[in-house]
C-alpha cells in the first residue's frame, strides 16, 4: 500500500486533551475512578486496575454521579453528557476520560475553566473505523445494497443494479486525520483517485503519493463518494448541508462514521429521495437510538448501521487500556 507521512496528533479545541505515553502509576495518594456505563465491562475493568494499580478504587455507575467529594476520576463514554452544571458537585474532580475519539459529549469549556484536563482515547479504532468504510466504499461502488434489496424484493438481473469499477473510482475525503490517512492509503492501492478537503495543507509528501488537495465545493462536485472524518465541533457542525448536497454531482455517494452532525440530516434524506444522492452509508445519527420520526429511517437508499465502524474484539478492551496508561501518567506529573 502507499506510504504516507504520520500527521501531527488531532487536538480538539477547549479544554486540555492530554495524550501523553504510557507510563505505570506510581504515585502515592489515592483516586477515586469511576465508569459510567449501564454496560457488562467485566474485562475492561480488569484492563483498568491491572494497568492503575492497587491505589485506583475502581467502580461503575450508570450515570454522572453527584456529591461524592471522593471522586477523582471519571471515564465518560459518548453517548454520555457531561456539562458544567454537573462540575459543582464533583469537587474532588481531577481529570475526565473518554473511550472515544470524539468529545463532542463533553463540555470543554467547563472543564477547561474548571482547570480539569480531558484524556482520550486518540488512536485506539483508527484501523477498525477504516476498514468499516473501506467496507462502505467497496458495497457501494458494486452496489451491493442495491442488488441485496432486489432479491428480497423477489426480483431479479444484473442489469438493474449499477456496479463500477474500483479503479475507476474517485474518493474524496473530508478530514485527513489517523482515519483518513489509513482509507486513502488503502483507495490508492486499490487504484481510485483520492482528494482531500482538510483545513490545513497536506504535506508534500502526501501530494507526490497521488492525493489531491481541494475545497469542499470541487470535492462534492468532482468525487463519486464522499467520506467524512472531522470531529464535531462548531466549525464541523452542518459542513456537508442542503448547499452542498445541491451542487453534488448526481448519484454521489455519502459515508459517515464520524458524527451526525457534521451533515445536515433533513438535507441528505431529501438529497437521497430526488436521486441527488444515491446511496447513504451511515454509522452515525443524530439520535441514537434513531427517532422514530428521522426522515433517513425510511430512505431505502440509506444503509445505516448502529454506530459500529469502531468496534473489534481488540478495540473494545484498547480504549480502556489507553485512557488508564495516559491518567496514570497524568496523575504521576500531578505536584
Amino acid at each position: 500500500m502507499s506510504s504516507l507521512p504520520d500527521p501531527p496528533p488531532a487536538v480538539p479545541s477547549g479544554a486540555a486533551v492530554t495524550e501523553n505515553v504510557p507510563a505505570p502509576a506510581g504515585e502515592d495518594d489515592a483516586h477515586t475512578l469511576v465508569v459510567v456505563t449501564r454496560l457488562k465491562i467485566d474485562e475492561q475493568l480488569r484492563e483498568l486496575t491491572s494497568i492503575l494499580g492497587g491505589h485506583w478504587q475502581v467502580s461503575v455507575a450508570p450515570s454522572i454521579p453527584q456529591g461524592d467529594p471522593r471522586i477523582t476520576e471519571l471515564i465518560v463514554p459518548p453517548g454520555t453528557r457531561l456539562d458544567g452544571s454537573q462540575l459543582p458537585a464533583l469537587p474532588g474532580l481531577r481529570a475526565v476520560a473518554t473511550t472515544s475519539i470524539g468529545t463532542d459529549h463533553l463540555d470543554l469549556e467547563a472543564l477547561s475553566r474548571a482547570g480539569i484536563p480531558v484524556v482520550t482515547a486518540q488512536g485506539f479504532n483508527s484501523r477498525e473505523v477504516a476498514d468499516h468504510t473501506l467496507a462502505c466504499i467497496l458495497a457501494a461502488v458494486r452496489d451491493l445494497a442495491n442488488g441485496v434489496s432486489l432479491v428480497r424484493d423477489g426480483g431479479w438481473g444484473s442489469l438493474q443494479t449499477h456496479p463500477r469499477l474500483v479503479s475507476l473510482t474517485t474518493l474524496g475525503l473530508i478530514g485527513f486525520g489517523g482515519i483518513a490517512r489509513l482509507v486513502a492509503a488503502d483507495a490508492l492501492a486499490l487504484g481510485m483517485r483520492v482528494m482531500v478537503c482538510n483545513r490545513s495543507a497536506l504535506p508534500a509528501a502526501t501530494l507526490k503519493a497521488g492525493i489531491a488537495q481541494v475545497g469542499i465545493g470541487t470535492l462534492m462536485r468532482q468525487a463519486d463518494i464522499v467520506s467524512v472524518h472531522v470531529p464535531l465541533t462548531d466549525g464541523t457542525r452542518g459542513m456537508i448541508g442542503r448547499r452542498e448536497l445541491e451542487a453534488a454531482h448526481e448519484g454521489i455517494v455519502i459515508i459517515n462514521t464520524a458524527r451526525a452532525g457534521i451533515i445536515d440530516q433533513d438535507a441528505l434524506a431529501d438529497a437521497l429521495n430526488t436521486g441527488r444522492v444515491s446511496q447513504a452509508w451511515l454509522d452515525v445519527l443524530a439520535t441514537e437510538p434513531p427517532d422514530p420520526q428521522d426522515p433517513l429511517i425510511d430512505c431505502r437508499n440509506a444503509i445505516i448501521t448502529p454506530h459500529m465502524a469502531w468496534l473489534s474484539p481488540q478495540s473494545s478492551v484498547k480504549g480502556y487500556r489507553m485512557v488508564a496508561q495516559r491518567l496514570a501518567r497524568l496523575a504521576s506529573d500531578t505536584p
